[in-house]
Order: C-alpha cells, then structure tokens, then sequence
C-alpha cells in the first residue's frame, strides 16, 4: 500500500464539511486525516467530463472512512477505481439527456465490481448539507461493505460477527414495515429492499445521529454495534 498524498488544509476542510470530525479527540483527527490521505494514494479517481479537486478527493475519501474508521486494516479491498460524472447518470451510464435520476453506483453489474461511479454535483450537495442524512458517498461505500461477501445483501459481514445476523436482518425487517405505513425517519429509499435500507439507514446515523438515536433507538443501538462507533 502507498504512503499518503498530502492534502493542503486537510483539518479545515473536514471540520467545516463533517460533523464527525469534529467529534473526535487530537489524536484520533490525525490518525483520521493520514488514513484520508492514504485512501487518495491507493485509489484511482477518474474525472469524466468534469474537474475534481485534491478537497473532492479528500471528501470522498472522508465519507469512505466513516463507517470503517474503528477497523484500522480496512481499506475496501475490491475497489479500484472511483469515476466521477459530472451530474446524475442513468443505467446506461449517460449523464447527459432525461431519465437521469442516479446520485452513485456500486457493484451492480459484473464490470462494477471494483469501480465505483459517483455524480460529482450529488457529491458536493452531500457534503454540503451535513444534516439531512443524506450523502451519496455514504451511501455507495456502504454498498461496497455490504457487498465483500459478493452479495449486496444488507449484512455487513466485514463489520459484524455472524452470530448477529439474524437479530440484525429481522430488525431490518421490522423497521422497513415502519416505513410501509410512514412510521419512520428514514427515507422512503430505504424500504426498497434490505441491501438499500443498510445503505439509508447507515447515511442517516452518520449525519443525523440524535435523529435516528430519538426515533429507531433499537437500529441505532445495533449500528453502533456494527460500526464500533457512538
């Protein structure tokens, strides 16, 4: 693995645009900040008709380091490469056009599996509203955990013991039923299937936590469980 790729700034940038850090302690906002640099240096970025920034990178790198800053060693082994379009995007990969409603893709077709795509602009709005628990880099690498086991299933097996999975796929189940009849905080997206309600759920626990800790206290008390995080 390659040694980091400075960013200038670095501690402003991530204390104006993520909460997270802000929570966290002298020592571990430098080990934050060396992991972010790190990611920059073993990951590709591509830019497909538009300009990212080494602040795009870092942010992007930032949001792939939330779930997974309690595991040191981790570093979302099948993913190579990280291409950004400059708006939203459909199936057929055109950010150009109509029927243009996709923020980020991750593993859903066989030549994914080690790209992942992101909408540039999605991106930046992400970030740029911390507090809304929606934030498409979240999201995506969410996805990419989810799916180690090479199937995008809504349990992170990488992150939490197997002996959890079924109190923590029946807890999936219960709070979707929640959101059939609009009794959650969540995002409607969330109730699309186990694998999308993981990647909803984990956003809104990221950005928003008194939110989820107020209104899914059981899913909150579990994720911070999975993600070693409070």
């Amino acid at each position: 693995m390659k040694g980091g790729v400075h960013v200038p700034n670095l501690e402003q940038l991530l204390e104006l645009n993520l909460p997270f850090y802000q929570s966290l302690a002298p020592k571990e906002r430098l080990e934050f900040n060396k992991r972010v640099e790190i990611f920059i240096a073993n990951k590709r970025f591509t830019a497909i008709d538009c300009v990212i920034t080494i602040q795009d990178k870092a942010l992007i790198a930032a949001g792939a380091l939330l779930p997974i800053f309690r595991f040191p060693e981790y570093y979302y082994p099948q993913l190579r490469e990280i291409l950004l379009y400059p708006d939203t995007f459909n199936h057929d990969y055109e950010y150009a056009g109509k029927e243009r409603n996709i923020l980020g893709m991750v593993g859903e077709r066989l030549e994914l599996k080690s790209t992942m795509i992101l909408s540039l602009k999605a991106m930046r709005q992400g970030f740029g509203n911390s507090k809304d628990g929606k934030n498409v880099v979240i999201h995506e690498f969410l996805h990419l955990i989810d799916g180690d086991d090479f199937e995008i299933d809504g349990f992170p097996d990488s992150l939490l013991d197997h002996q959890y999975s079924i109190p923590f796929m029946e807890l999936i189940r219960k709070e979707m039923q929640k959101i059939e009849k609009n009794k959650s905080a969540l995002d409607s997206y969330a109730g699309t299937n186990p694998a999308e309600f993981f990647a909803v759920a984990g956003e809104l626990f990221f950005e928003n936590p008194a939110k989820m800790e107020k209104n899914h206290p059981e899913l909150y008390k579990m994720l911070k469980k999975v993600f070693k995080q409070d």
